[in-house]
């Protein structure tokens, strides 16, 4: 894999930003439109803050960090220690519906064992079936990345999901570039890679990707990366060449990371949805708006349905953003002048 170390800028534009209140968990709590890539594209916003069961230590929040979908499900990391809950999920569906969050247990950890005070702060699942992380079946096996509260530095885990309780693995160094965990970490199927984003500790404008090969112990040290030269990168999520071009409007060859940015220098700025190639190259960008929110993060895709899934952490909410595949629109169009032609 090449790894190239090209810069790029990004000019965002000014947008005003407003409040709105938010309800109870497993309620919708706003819908609209968003502009997406100059189209007009359906929302729906989810509270999902008091989703997660109480823990043993301290009550757990729906503070969505990360997300990890598979298999119809879209499983939620936190800044929650495994101690208190592992990740929950839901199964949205084709109208991406949140309405149910399902988590499954964990077993009790000893006094003494390090995993129970590692947060599940980001989530990736690697469906190649070989390698870290690897499984078979309908549940998946999450590999994680968190904090201790008591130590320094980052850690890797996984927690393998079997009906309704998480298995937890060992706990294992995982390299990053201050001492915190990645913004976000994804699997990406056709590198065989482990992507990770994190801000540079040297220089906080510049976001730095990281792509990571694996064994079956855990994720390795990166073997090839790039920069961009904007701040503020939060979720990201590997996207065939399919659904960017679908998304964007735009012919894009390849596939791609879809990143989710918010400039946390430029605290006026707008978030921004950028679809990004593997060697460091901004494909394209659009403004990203949902009126209200405050603290953009996760990031999550649902191709199959096509679902955008993105997360605020300081309301609790998640927003889901339908993105009909081409001609959807027109085929229903078609089926009900079908049937009134028959009804005739």
């Amino acid at each position: 894999m090449r790894s190239i170390i090209t810069p790029l800028s990004v000019v965002v534009s000014l947008v005003a930003s407003s409040s709105a209140p938010f309800a109870s968990a497993g309620t919708i709590v706003a819908s609209g439109n968003t502009s997406l890539w100059g189209s007009s594209r359906a929302y729906t916003s989810w509270d999902v803050l008091f989703d997660p069961l109480d823990g043993i230590v301290e009550p757990a929040e729906g503070r969505v960090r990360d997300f990890a979908f598979h298999n119809g499900r879209l499983y939620c990391g936190a800044n929650t220690r495994l101690g208190d809950g592992g990740p929950w999920y839901y199964e949205p569906g084709a109208s991406g519906n949140l309405s149910t969050p399902i988590q499954p247990t964990l077993p009790g950890f000893a006094p003494g064992d390090p995993r129970r005070w590692i947060t599940h702060s980001v989530l990736a699942i690697n469906g190649s079936g070989a390698g870290y992380g690897a499984f078979s079946g309908p549940d998946p096996t999450l590999v994680g990345v968190g904090v201790n509260a008591g130590n320094n530095g980052a850690y890797g885990f996984s927690l393998a999901h079997t009906g309704s309780q998480y298995a937890a693995g060992p706990v294992y160094d995982f390299f990053t570039l201050d001492g915190f965990p990645p913004m976000s970490l994804e699997y990406v199927p056709g590198l065989d890679r482990f992507v990770s984003v994190a801000s540079s500790a040297a220089n906080p404008a510049v976001s730095v990707f990281n792509f990571s090969p694996h064994t079956a112990d855990g994720i390795l040290m990166p073997d090839a990366s790039f920069t961009l030269n904007v701040s503020g990168v939060r979720g990201i999520s590997p996207v065939s060449a399919a659904f960017a071009s679908n998304l964007t409007g735009q012919s894009i060859a390849s596939d791609a990371l879809l990143v989710l940015q918010k400039d946390l220098l430029g605290l006026s700025d707008p978030p921004r949805l950028m679809v990004v190639s593997y060697e460091g190259q901004i494909l394209s960008q659009s403004s990203y708006v949902i009126p209200g929110w405050q603290d953009p993060w996760a990031l999550g895709v649902d191709e199959t349905n096509g679902l955008l899934f993105t997360s605020d952490r300081e309301l609790g909410v998640i927003t889901v953003v339908q993105i009909p595949a081409p001609g959807s629109v027109m085929l229903l169009g078609g089926a009900i002048c079908t049937f009134a032609r028959r009804r005739r």
